[in-house]
């Protein structure tokens, strides 16, 4: 239910030796101490756009930390590029980035043009010694109007938008008013006419999720938010027709009874009793924390489960 953006670091891998025997573990594969480039300075070939970039790998297998769009398996395009990788390490032309950047396209990999993003992956894990990546570099225009569309797209298909308002002062009024009947959300009840709320098209029904995208929790958070907030203000609302009240009641009415009779579920960071469903961590780890605590946690850029440590994302056959 929670919409809105999250930074997301990815640990940087140890660069102790592993045997790396068909397993997924990168271990010595992402070493810092690895040559980046054939000749040792480092640098791209430019040619404008379209550059060529080299990395050294001591021997077949390993990987050099990137992966691939499965969107788009006909053009091989960088989708992520793991910290401390040799895609990532900086150049020697004493630029701040990355030999390999997200969205940058693969042309050719020594020479050999791939043919979908399967093969490019697998060229590239396969190559050895000095191994040169012919890029089409995507301007960051591009890149910024891709993430605005994905963005989009994705609040769509969850029925949420992001509305716009403008509070000159913190002690200007939204006008906006919170049902009673709930505890653990803020759907709204009432819109004054010609207000800041009337503006930003809220209509009774519409739930607010986010605000600056920050999570919003009971009605009295959400307005004490609301009263705080002071200039441009980000609204993050899902649409009434895609609101459950009687689910949102139903589940409110659960953790109740479960605070009744003593079988409440406490967060395992902040020990408290969540009002609304524990989130699960993203690391397919099973565990489980608030809502709070997760998106806060991830905000600041923390990959691990507080509990088992778990941070290692899952390789594909498209990565590489």
């Amino acid at each position: 239910m929670f919409d809105t953006s999250m930074r997301l670091t990815w640990p940087r891998w140890p660069s102790s030796a592993s045997s790396n025997n068909g397993d997924e573990s990168p271990g010595d594969d992402l070493g810092a101490t690895s040559p980046m480039s054939c000749g040792g300075d480092g640098a791209a070939t430019a040619g404008g756009p379209d550059e060529v970039v080299e990395v050294f790998k001591p021997r077949a297998g390993i990987r050099i930390g990137i992966s691939l769009m499965r969107s788009c398996p006909a053009h091989p395009t960088v989708r992520t590029v793991l910290p401390g990788s040799l895609a990532a390490q900086r150049r020697s032309d004493g630029s701040d980035a990355p030999i390999i950047s997200t969205f940058d396209r693969i042309l050719a990999i020594n020479g050999d043009k791939p043919r979908t993003a399967r093969d490019a992956a697998a060229m590239i894990r396969d190559a050895q010694g000095c191994v040169r990546i012919r890029l089409l570099r995507k301007p960051p225009v591009f890149v910024a109007d891709s993430a605005l569309k994905l963005q989009r797209r994705w609040r769509q298909r969850r029925g949420s938008r992001i509305e716009i308002v403008w509070k000159a002062a913190a002690a200007a009024a939204v006008g906006v008013a919170f049902s009673d009947a709930l505890e653990d959300a803020a759907v709204v009840a009432s819109v004054v006419p010609n207000s800041l709320a009337s503006d930003a098209a809220l209509h009774p029904g519409d739930r607010l999720v986010a605000v600056d995208a920050k999570h919003v929790g009971s009605p009295r958070e959400a307005a004490e938010m609301l009263r705080q907030a002071r200039g441009a203000v980000a609204l993050t609302v899902v649409e009434a027709a895609r609101v459950d009240q009687d689910a949102l009641l139903a589940s409110e009415r659960r953790r109740r009874a479960a605070e009744a009779d003593g079988t409440a579920e406490p967060c395992a960071l902040c020990l408290e009793v969540p009002r609304s469903e524990l989130v699960a961590w993203p690391a397919g780890c099973e565990h489980h924390f608030c809502a709070r605590c997760t998106y806060k946690a991830l905000d600041f850029g923390i990959r691990a489960c507080p509990l088992c440590r778990a941070e290692k994302p899952r390789l594909h056959a498209d990565e590489a």
